[in-house]
């Protein structure tokens, strides 16, 4: 009795602490997701007192929505190319830093520096850089693919968010891997070294299953943020040209800003929200999964 009684008394003052932090997460997330949720049932114009309860039309009209399936497609291809592209990148800068003793931090703080950057000053630089910088490179040497501003045409308009994606993401990542890659014993890597094995073979045979929980967090991290980028897209390109670089978030910013009409761009957000939990839960189990058996 006296066990269950202090077990009891240890349990409301638990809850008396965790108290604070679950209202505020009620007020800031649960209720208005909830709200969310009743919006997107009406057409509304996100200012007007009257609402037209459409139930789940404007989820219907979405799918056919030819813009809406092309930002879901333009997002999944900006997503698993930055997951790979970023986390690829990364584990060969970390593997680069941590076979070197000299001037580790300091290479460490250079890559993690654009992390460090305002987004508009980010899209700025690079605004510069492929609508100036690189016409002119392309004129002075001839290089036709160069002359024409990136941001003209959908497929160099594409690559270029890739591009500032990857300049952004791989520094980060690539603190969390030299993180990982520190905690490898150096027993194992010498053993390895005297069985003949190259330097790729080492990154990807020994290191990487050992250091898989940092890889975990790094691929869950760049999904996330892909399934979820707006502001690159939105500073860069403005979703063009002709809509072929926007993404759901931008989408659903312009249909609720522009086209006022909040109902389908909170039916729009919600999609997306049960897109990155879908993807982002599978991704996880399939992680810890390999995990597990590593």
């Amino acid at each position: 009795m006296k066990k269950s009684y202090i077990r009891r008394k240890e349990n409301v003052w638990l809850m008396i602490f965790v108290l604070p932090a679950l209202m505020l997460f009620s007020i800031f997330v649960v209720y208005p997701f909830i709200s969310g949720i009743h919006y997107s049932l009406y057409d509304w114009d996100g200012i007007s007192p009257d609402k037209l309860y459409v139930g789940i039309e404007n989820y219907k009209k979405l799918f056919r929505d030819k813009h809406f399936m092309s930002a879901l497609w333009f997002t999944v291809k900006f997503t698993v190319l930055t997951v790979i592209t970023q986390n690829f990148g990364a584990l060969i800068v970390a593997s680069l830093l941590d076979s070197t003793n000299r001037l580790k931090g300091f290479l460490r703080g250079v890559f993690f520096i654009p992390n460090v950057l305002s987004g508009v000053i980010v899209a700025f630089i690079w605004g510069f850089i492929f609508t100036k910088v690189l016409p002119a490179a392309g004129q002075q040497m001839g290089m036709e693919l160069l002359e024409r501003s990136w941001f003209s045409q959908s497929g160099t308009a594409f690559w270029s968010t890739i591009i500032v994606s990857f300049w952004l993401g791989t520094g980060y990542l690539t603190v969390i891997y030299l993180a990982g890659l520190s905690t490898v014993d150096a027993n194992v890597v010498e053993s390895a070294m005297l069985d003949g094995i190259s330097p790729l073979q080492m990154l990807f045979r020994i290191k990487v299953p050992l250091i898989l929980p940092s890889i975990i967090v790094g691929v869950f991290l760049i999904t996330m943020n892909g399934l979820k980028q707006f502001e690159i897209v939105f500073l860069m390109t403005g979703g063009g040209p002709y809509r072929s670089t926007e993404t759901l978030a931008l989408l659903s910013y312009n249909t609720a800003y522009q086209k006022n009409n909040f109902g389908q761009a909170i039916a729009q957000a919600i999609i997306m929200f049960v897109l990155v939990a879908i993807v982002t839960t599978v991704q996880l189990a399939v992680l810890k999964g390999k995990e597990v058996e590593s």
